[in-house]
This record gives structure tokens, C-alpha cells and sequence, in this order.
């Protein structure tokens, strides 16, 4: 998970958020899974086009200190499983750190830990993804549980983006 380039994945971020809104698009936000989701929180921080970020089960390494999420200005909403265990990366623990850290800072964040759901849980929105979620050991979320936070990323993306 460390050979992504995030200083690069950060500025093609930027460059597509300002292409959206200079092709008429109000307000761009972003969401992300996993690595996806470190990137999210980054460009959070670092692209000031964006309006809202919606991360999932990811968040930016310690050894990336170009990365300071107390100084994100934008409205977050944390997705993450009870049962993830990719300690400092994805875990409860460290979302709950993350977030008090955040909030003490005065972010705007909302965290979502969801009962019973392990990493990389929207997969088993698609067979192809509860095919992914068993080859790699993660196990199958309750239905409510992924319908939960699919419903709840719907939500935020509407309230920040209409």
C-alpha cells in the first residue's frame, strides 16, 4: 500500500476537480475504498476544489507527514467495520482516533463504525465483490450493514453536493 504515488494521485484529483467545475458541475466531492480512502482524506486536505469527502475503511499512513488531517476544512463523513483489523490504517481504534483528532482540531467529521463488517465491505454490493471479500479471508458483511452506509454516503453526498 505504500507504492502509490499520493502526491501525484492528489494533484490528478485536483486537476479533475477543477475540470468538473469548469464543465458546469457545482460542487465535486470524493470517495474512496481502502487506499482509495488515504487518498481521499489526502486530497481532503490538499485540493481545495473539492466540497465534501466520503472515505471508506483507509486512512493516510503516519510516515506521510505532508498529510495533516486536523487541517482539513471540508465536511467528512469515515466509513469503517467493526471487524476490520488493518491496525493503523483501517481499524475502529484508529478511527477513533482519528476522528477525536479531528474534531479537537474543529474538522467537520462524522464516523461510521459498522457492527459485524470487516475491511472492505462495499465490495459485497456486486457477486464479484463477495467473490473478492472470501478470497481474501474478510468474510461476507450482514446486507443491512453495507446497505447502511450506502445509504448514509447517498445522504451526505446530497446534502453537500445539491
Amino acid at each position: 500500500m505504500t507504492s502509490l504515488d499520493y502526491h501525484a494521485a492528489v494533484e490528478e484529483i485536483g486537476q479533475a476537480a477543477r475540470y468538473l467545475l469548469s464543465t458546469g458541475s457545482p460542487k465535486v466531492a470524493i470517495t474512496g475504498g481502502c487506499m482509495g480512502g488515504a487518498v481521499a482524506f489526502a486530497a481532503a486536505q490538499h485540493v481545495p476544489e473539492l466540497a465534501a469527502a466520503a472515505p471508506f475503511y483507509g486512512t493516510p499512513a503516519r510516515e506521510m507527514p505532508w498529510i495533516r488531517l486536523e487541517e482539513i476544512k471540508i465536511p467528512v463523513q469515515y466509513h469503517t467495520g467493526q471487524l476490520d483489523a488493518i491496525r493503523g490504517f483501517s481499524d475502529p481504534h484508529t478511527a477513533r482516533v482519528i476522528t477525536k483528532r479531528m474534531r479537537d482540531a474543529g474538522c467537520d467529521i462524522e464516523t461510521h463504525i459498522y457492527e459485524r463488517t470487516p475491511h472492505s465491505f462495499l465490495n459485497a454490493l456486486t457477486p464479484e465483490g463477495v467473490a473478492f471479500l472470501d478470497r481474501w479471508g474478510y468474510g461476507v458483511p450482514p446486507p443491512e450493514q453495507v446497505a447502511l452506509a450506502f445509504s448514509r454516503l447517498i445522504a451526505f453526498l446530497k446534502k453537500h453536493l445539491l
